[in-house]
């Protein structure tokens, strides 16, 4: 065979966003992050709850939706730029959460299973949303 008759060979196309694989190892820091504002700080309300002896689900409803999910954005933000884009992690850390809700959530057996699969929604929409802008901007800053 000719030379002339080869195909000259494409360089290697590099990836939109760096890829990371997924290992708990790797990712215990961020899985206990997320144990810790999931399971640890609804602790506070529960005992707030005793203390003051009043209803506060309504304060911890909002902080679950609020500030949870800010602070589960925030980790996979973090892991983003750490480790790179992986999809296990949103819903890895999304189940955490919403098992959570299970443990500290007083709502009727009617409103559970909606309620559960909204919060998973919010929770995986933030994390995914993290993880994508924090592995940009690992590739933009070519943080390797």
């Amino acid at each position: 065979m000719s030379k002339k008759n080869r195909r000259k060979t494409l360089p290697a196309r590099k990836e939109a966003l760096p890829r990371a694989e997924f290992n708990t190892y790797d990712s215990k820091a961020y899985i206990l992050a997320t144990l810790i504002i999931f399971h640890i700080v609804p602790l506070v309300f529960v005992g707030l709850k005793f203390a003051m002896k009043q209803e506060l689900m309504i304060l911890y409803t909002q902080f679950a939706i609020y500030f949870n999910s800010s602070l589960l954005a925030v980790i996979a933000f973090l892991y983003g730029i750490k480790k790179g884009f992986n999809l296990k992690l949103p819903f890895f850390i999304s189940v955490i959460a919403v098992l959570s809700l299970v443990f500290y959530a007083e709502y009727a057996m009617s409103q559970t299973l909606p309620m559960l699969i909204a919060f998973g929604f919010v929770y995986v929409l933030f994390s995914f949303v993290g993880v994508l802008i924090g592995a940009y901007i690992k590739r933009v800053f070519k943080m390797d």
